[in-house]
């Protein structure tokens, strides 16, 4: 997981959720869109997220 620098966008790295029951159920919040991908970040990286959610230094 990153933070492009020049956007502040996030940038997820992780295994692509192949599910159908998981990807079923994402669909019923929000359509995912023809170019997106829904992947799955291990619960043990959200110290990261919030990291760099909190504006810390982009973790690679």
């Amino acid at each position: 997981m990153s933070v492009d620098e020049a956007t502040g966008d996030f940038l997820f790295v992780g295994k692509t959720e192949h599910d159908a029951q998981t990807l079923q159920e994402i669909s019923s919040h929000c359509k995912i869109g023809s170019d997106e991908n829904t992947v799955r970040v291990p619960a043990r990286m959200a110290h990261i997220v919030a990291e760099a959610v909190r504006g810390s230094t982009p973790v690679s």
